[in-house]
């Protein structure tokens, strides 16, 4: 990420996780190299159909998380 110069910032993500545990659907609310990485991962493990998460406690289950993107330059470069 520092190598494209990318501002860090923050972001949010939403995955709608299946009755599996699969993604069905996710939004990512920022356009920054960490945010491009987690929209990707996510996007391939919806069209793979991998498992990622546990079993939710019922079918279209939303998670939300609030993520930083200056925390992944600083644990990348350690």
């Amino acid at each position: 990420m520092r190598s494209e110069g990318a501002a860090a910032g923050k972001f949010e993500t939403y995955t709608n996780v299946s009755e599996a545990g699969s993604v069905d659907d996710m939004k990512v609310y920022w356009y920054g190299q960490a945010a491009v990485c987690i929209y990707s991962e996510l996007k391939a493990a919806k069209d793979n159909h991998s498992i990622l998460f546990p079993k939710p406690p019922h079918g279209s289950y939303w998670v939300k998380l609030e993520l930083d993107e200056g925390e992944f330059s600083t644990t990348a470069s350690k």
